[in-house]
């Protein structure tokens, strides 16, 4: 998993790459595929490798020179995986601004969650060094990029991932609150007891309180997706907003029952939300 993070930290080494626009712009997008995202890690491991043995110089980032050395970057990767850098950026948000399905599976797929990474971290330098990315890119993938980043507008999914920590820590709260009473059943006071605190704007929803098929969601009021928590701290995307009580409650009747069977009543609602 760690090695799919590696490109975002290369995107701010400078390197002695040369630039190969026209083949990688004749490279196809990278797809959703599993092997696609096996080629684009080994591909970043052998730019790593050279890095360490050939000592390529580097700059940090946050100037021209280290945007323009991590585009180099981003592309080469690509081109060596047998994919194009800037085809994936318009290919991928295409399907992010599209609808909530395309968003979701953009930022729960790896090559999408690498592609989107890089277009957030790009556009994020060149905002702070002032560089102007149509230098580099073409109309088409500035507008990509800046889609992907969230800086076309409000972004879908900077709104709806903050509820993402929610459900870390309202979890470690409902898993302190066991410890020591592990027969009982957690509430929305319990949790706040127990150090969880909801960011502005996020609604928990605990929709079973028991310790054995604990199940707690939370989203953004104006999110397009959730986030849900079990037993065993695995969280995964329900796609459904969060908004107001009768959100909760919706995503209560629409979970399978467990084996408690049980539902907590509509006043409890209102308290958690």
């Amino acid at each position: 998993m760690q090695k799919r993070w590696i490109i975002s930290l290369l995107v701010i080494s400078s390197l002695s790459i040369t630039l190969k626009t026209s083949a990688e712009a004749a490279n196809p997008p990278i797809p959703y595929t599993n092997e696609a995202c096996q080629r684009l890690e080994a591909a970043t491991l052998k730019i790593q490798k050279l890095m360490e043995k050939e000592h390529w110089p580097t700059a940090s980032g946050g100037n021209s020179a280290g945007i323009e050395a991590g585009i180099r970057t981003y592309r080469d990767i690509y081109e060596m995986a047998g994919y194009s850098f800037d085809q994936s950026l318009i290919h991928f948000a295409s399907a992010y601004k599209k609808n909530s399905d395309g968003r979701i599976k953009v930022v729960n797929t790896c090559t999408g969650v690498i592609t989107f990474k890089g277009a957030r971290r790009l556009v994020a330098e060149a905002d702070h060094a002032g560089v102007n990315l149509h230098k580099y890119f073409s109309d088409n993938v500035v507008a990509a990029l800046h889609i992907l980043s969230g800086s076309e507008g409000t972004s879908p999914f900077n709104i709806s991932v903050m509820a993402e920590q929610d459900s870390k820590n309202a979890f470690t709260a409902a898993m302190a609150f066991f410890y020591d009473h592990p027969d009982n059943t957690v509430t929305m006071k319990d949790l706040k007891q127990n150090g969880y605190e909801p960011t502005l704007d996020v609604n928990c929803c605990i929709v079973d309180g028991t310790r054995d098929n604990l199940t707690i969601i939370t989203g953004h009021g104006k999110g397009d997706w959730s986030y849900k928590v079990d037993d065993k701290g695995a969280i995964s995307i329900v796609k459904k907003p969060l908004s107001t009580s009768k959100d909760c409650q919706l995503l209560r009747e629409s979970e399978p029952q467990t084996t408690s069977g049980r539902n907590l009543p509509d006043k409890s609602v209102k308290q958690e939300l």
